[in-house]
């Protein structure tokens, strides 16, 4: 399966994109709608897009989540403690960690990852993206799709050793790179 990028404007259906190699994956490549595909956008917003233009499309219903859902399944599976009182970045973190060192077979059956709105995956989230990407099977593809112009986080991002300041496309795109 591919490993890929896509950058694009506003307007030009990455939403369709994303239905689009759902059905493709799913039809022409068989791979199972139920646990091989795992669309991952930044907000609820965007998943409701994406699972909105799945059902227009006829593509199949696949798993599409938060990153944050993604880590409550991740701390419910895997956390051998409570974890009501850790903030949002914290559960991050924490999932994190988990599929880093104890791995999430949930994971070991995702044929391909589609991260819709990648341009916001930063900080914590971006490490959390890059520890599941590091934990599907070698065999598994990736797309990321995003708009590095539609980032809304920059200001969260620390200047690289140069004093640049780095965009959160960069950030996403060194996430792939590695």
């Amino acid at each position: 399966h591919d490993r890929q990028v896509a950058v694009a404007v506003p307007g030009v259906g990455k939403t369709e994109v994303v239905a689009a190699l759902v059905e493709r994956l799913v039809e022409v490549e068989g791979v199972d709608a139920d646990d091989g595909v795992l669309v991952l956008s930044f907000s609820n917003a965007a998943v409701f897009a994406v699972e909105r233009r799945l059902r227009q499309s006829g593509a199949s219903l696949v798993a599409v989540q938060t990153m944050d859902s993604l880590a409550g399944e991740v701390l419910h599976d895997l956390a051998e403690f409570e974890t009501k009182g850790l903030g949002f970045d914290g559960r991050i973190e924490l999932a994190a960690r988990l599929i880093a060192t104890e791995g999430w077979d949930r994971l070991e059956r995702i044929k391909h990852l589609i991260v819709d709105e990648v341009q916001d995956v930063v900080g914590v989230r971006a490490d959390f993206l890059g520890r599941v990407i590091e934990a599907l099977p070698e065999d598994s593809g990736f797309t990321a799709l995003g708009d590095p112009a539609q980032g809304i986080y920059d200001f969260q991002i620390q200047p690289d050793s140069n004093g640049r300041q780095p965009t959160s496309a960069t950030s996403s795109q060194q996430l792939v790179r590695n």
